[in-house]
């Protein structure tokens, strides 16, 4: 799957098209004007992680449904029947916010990692690994006898420094 987001180049105009198209069976599913500037900032911005479907950023999952737009002669979906949104989709303490580029994916494992911090002190407050929210199966994978840890690559900033990863690790008890 491929989204595209549009915005005309006429002078006046201000319409913002989302384009969902399948790149399997080399069809569009839907492309339609967005009013939701919530949804075309987050596709505009990037600041998402896209799995089956599922957008998850900082607290919030915004699911495509995949469901209805492979129905044929869906094409004429509102946005709002396209998408499925979920807002504080984790407990969290009155004063703690989720950081930026969250969460980290380890398809491996299908799990996320989300990093929370104080609003007020900006310190990071907790470290969490979360199973993937949409599934509803728990995997009984085998680990590693000598495999205590948990550790993915994350490269903050390519545009600015390509040679430079940082690596998040995390015993497990």
């Amino acid at each position: 799957m491929l989204i595209i987001m549009q915005t005309p180049k006429r002078r006046g105009t201000k319409k913002k098209y989302v384009k969902i198209y399948d790149l399997v069976n080399k069809k569009i599913l839907w492309n339609h004007i967005v009013t939701n500037l919530e949804l075309f900032g987050r596709i505009k911005s990037s600041l998402y992680t896209l799995v089956d479907g599922h957008m998850y950023y900082s607290n919030c999952i915004i699911k495509i449904r995949y469901d209805l737009l492979q129905k044929k002669n869906m094409q004429d979906l509102k946005e709002n029947e396209a998408f499925d949104f979920y807002e504080n989709v984790l407990s969290l303490e009155p004063e703690e916010l989720v950081r930026i580029r969250m969460p980290i994916c380890s398809l491996r494992y299908h799990r996320f990692v989300y990093m929370t911090y104080a609003q007020k002190s900006l310190r990071p407050s907790k470290i969490m690994f979360l199973p993937f929210l949409h599934e509803r199966k728990v995997y009984l994978s085998r680990m590693d006898d000598e495999c205590d840890y948990f550790y993915n690559t994350i490269r903050a900033r390519p545009e600015i420094d390509e040679k430079h990863d940082s690596i998040l690790c995390s015993h497990i008890d």
